[in-house]
């Protein structure tokens, strides 16, 4: 068995045979592990719990660092505490936000654009990055003044850069700021999922070849089906949210977008589900996402 490291020093990724996870499986099952709503390599899932972290009867002593880009074999099936908690969010609505087929954008890329940055800032604040402070006697959202706080870089470009200008700039709005990094963050954000090697850039020819559009197809479409499963799960009351995913459903929501995703045969309920959820967890997020979303219906 392989244990790789994920970005959270608490969480812990194994790779396993199918052979060994049947036989984990068989004797550990019981209270151990719960299915989770990623789908992942086109194989099972499964979530291990903080609680059983330390069973040995089924390592065999095998423990040994592998590289976490490179799984041992193609049947491996992945254990992660979270399968969405090593992606960064602004990634996976950007994802979201295309169409699988064509690759163009579901809605106008200034909407898009806007939830992308918002998405970039919940990710800048789950990493302890950011804080959101009132301003006055103010409690609309837009009106929360965004901060910038001592830490460790994240190890993404992107993320790192915007967290720079943050801590740079003097105390500034929410409004401001979404507004401010929704300009160009659907390019920035582009280019790095190209860098990445997450997405390709393709030219669409219509009318006989006299209209050409640019497109943006993933090179595997196996993320925006986890994230998809994940949201579909939590519409369905089949999952637990965490703070990634019920952020995600929140801007999902604000986007408007529940309707092209499929989320289930009555988005109106589906897009109530994930509301719900969203304001279940932390007040700045529903701040971001509320703004987001505001700024958003000034833009159709």
């Amino acid at each position: 068995m392989w244990i790789l490291p994920t970005r959270q020093p608490t969480d812990t990724v194994l790779w396993l045979s199918r052979t060994e996870y049947q036989h984990h499986r068989r004797r550990c099952l019981p209270g151990a592990l719960s299915m989770s709503a990623a789908i992942l390599l086109h194989t099972p899932t499964v979530t291990l719990q903080r609680r059983t972290a330390s069973c040995q009867s089924c390592w065999h002593g095998k423990r040994r660092i592998h590289d976490r880009r490179q799984p041992p074999h193609s049947s491996a099936v992945v254990m992660v505490e979270d399968a969405l908690s090593r992606r960064l969010l602004r990634d996976e609505l950007f994802l979201l936000g295309h169409y699988d087929d064509t690759g163009l954008p579901i809605t106008n890329r200034r909407t898009l654009s806007l939830g992308v940055a918002g998405a970039s800032l919940i990710d800048l604040f789950l990493a302890e990055r950011i804080a959101l402070v009132k301003h006055g006697r103010s409690d609309h959202a837009l009106d929360r003044t965004v901060q910038a706080r001592t830490g460790q870089p994240l190890g993404d470009t992107l993320a790192d850069s915007v967290a720079t200008d943050i801590r740079r700039a003097e105390p500034t709005s929410l409004h401001i700021w979404l507004k401010k990094l929704s300009e160009d963050m659907y390019e920035r954000a582009l280019s790095s999922l190209i860098a990445a090697g997450v997405m390709r850039r393709v030219r669409i020819r219509r009318l006989a070849g006299l209209v050409q559009i640019d497109a943006h197809l993933a090179t595997d479409s196996r993320r925006a089906v986890a994230a998809r499963s994940c949201l579909r799960y939590l519409a369905a009351g089949n999952d637990h949210p965490n703070n990634h995913s019920a952020a995600l459903a929140g801007l999902i929501v604000a986007l408007q977008l529940t309707d092209a995703l499929h989320l289930g045969s009555d988005p109106e309920r589906v897009s109530h589900r994930l509301s719900a959820i969203a304001r279940q967890h932390f007040k700045a997020i529903q701040y971001i996402t509320a703004g987001v979303a505001e700024l958003a219906r000034m833009t159709r």
